[in-house]
């Protein structure tokens, strides 16, 4: 890592290490004000509250902690931030940061909501169900609207049947059950099959329902899944003459995204929507500005967003970010260079060495040891058998000539 000096010029530079809101430059103006007001609170202090996000920067955080830009205080089961809206393109959009309680969208009598793979559903409050499988004839291409929203846009890729035989199928299993309620009159596995004759499958307390769930906390007639070739698979509380007393929810982030602690998607916000999280629950209110509004905003964004790219500027002057080449040559540990070795002439032994004639003539001739008169040299050990066999063959010969001789001596 490279260290820096810190100069005169880098202390005369303000710093505060004090917790703020993080300010970021949108790339345009939204045509309209956000408004969010609550409607189920935890606390007396924000009944019948609103505050309102103008549209003219990127970010707008709402949590518990000090650096948001709404805080709501004293609530530990707040995350630190546990919600942000984005403007962009001047539109916003929703993305849920909690980690303990995430948020959710509410299900009303005007909303329909796509269920896609690995989603979340509260019912009542008090049984979530997991979609595990959900197939489509064909791939839906209905666009998010005010009334029909999609909470992962990115997530494009729909499992579609392939025997035109088989109709599109949803799966749902359920994940948690609250306490206070018995486990043993829950569905322990829900599947449903698109009909032609039944566009909707029903789910309530009420032995008249499609899908039976026996929890106090579950409406006779709590909502309803239907399924549409353009739409896909979608909940919905419709055609009711009253919401169910305690709510249908669908969760922003996937049972995966929660596993690993993911943000969620970027969501877009449409009028009317309910944002629900813990106890709390904002309704969103999209509010048209007059066009000389949105100029000057337009002016004020153009002029600091001139004024971050000065400061950034100045600050890479002052202290230069190093090139990736750079951090590259920093990360490398440096190796020593190695010692050189000089090599010493080698001496050739003695007996390699070819001495010249005169010297070998010179050389004293070095005396064996001398041996015991019983010992034998090892030299003559191997030839000591061979002589005795030639001794041997020699004895016959020898004695045929002493019987020569006596004969000889006879005659």
């Amino acid at each position: 890592m490279k260290m820096f000096e810190l100069t005169a010029q880098h202390h005369a530079k303000e710093s505060c290490l004090e917790r703020k809101p993080f300010e970021c430059v949108t790339n345009q103006v939204a045509t309209h004000k956000l408004n969010l007001s609550f409607e189920s609170v935890d606390t007396e202090e924000l009944k019948n509250l609103n505050f309102t996000f103008e549209g003219d920067s990127g970010i707008f955080k709402v949590g518990e902690g000090e650096a948001n830009h709404y805080q709501i205080p004293n609530d530990k089961k707040l995350w630190e931030s546990q919600f942000m809206i984005v403007c962009k393109d001047g539109r916003y959009f929703i993305r849920d940061m909690g980690v303990v309680h995430t948020s959710r969208v509410k299900v009303d009598k005007t909303t329909e909501i796509q269920l896609q793979s690995d989603m979340l559903v509260d019912l009542g409050k008090v049984v979530h169900y997991q979609f595990d499988k959900v197939t489509h004839s064909v791939a839906p291409k209905a666009q998010p609207s005010q009334n029909f929203q999609i909470l992962r846009p990115s997530d494009s890729d729909y499992m579609v049947e392939l025997d035109e035989n088989d109709p599109p199928t949803l799966r749902a299993r359920p994940t948690w059950v609250s306490s206070d309620e018995n486990k043993d009159l829950i569905q322990k596995e829900i599947i449903l099959e698109a009909d032609a004759g039944h566009m909707y499958h029903t789910i309530g307390r009420s032995m008249k329902r499609m899908v039976q769930i026996k929890l106090k906390a579950v409406s006779a007639d709590h909502a309803k899944i239907g399924y549409n070739p353009e739409k896909g698979w979608f909940i919905t509380e419709q055609g009711k003459d009253k919401l169910s007393s305690n709510g249908t929810f669908v969760f922003m982030k996937s049972l995966g995204q929660i596993a690993e602690h993911q943000p969620s998607d970027l969501i877009p916000l449409h009028d009317g929507m309910v944002i629900s999280f813990i106890n709390y629950e904002l309704r969103v209110n999209l509010e048209k500005k007059d066009a000389s509004e949105v100029k000057e905003q337009e002016s004020k964004m153009n002029a600091k967003f001139e004024a971050t790219m000065q400061a950034s500027q100045s600050m890479g002057m002052t202290m230069p970010a190093a090139t990736p080449e750079q951090i590259h040559k920093e990360e490398e540990p440096e190796v020593e260079p190695k010692p050189e070795v000089v090599e010493e002439p080698q001496v050739a032994a003695a007996e390699d060495i070819e001495q010249p004639k005169s010297a070998r003539a010179n050389t004293p001739e070095v005396e064996e040891p001398a041996q015991d008169e019983g010992q034998v040299p090892e030299e003559k050990k191997d030839e000591e058998p061979e002589a005795q066999a030639e001794e041997v063959a020699a004895e016959p010969e020898a004695k045929v000539e002493e019987t020569n001789g006596d004969d000889a001596v006879e005659e």
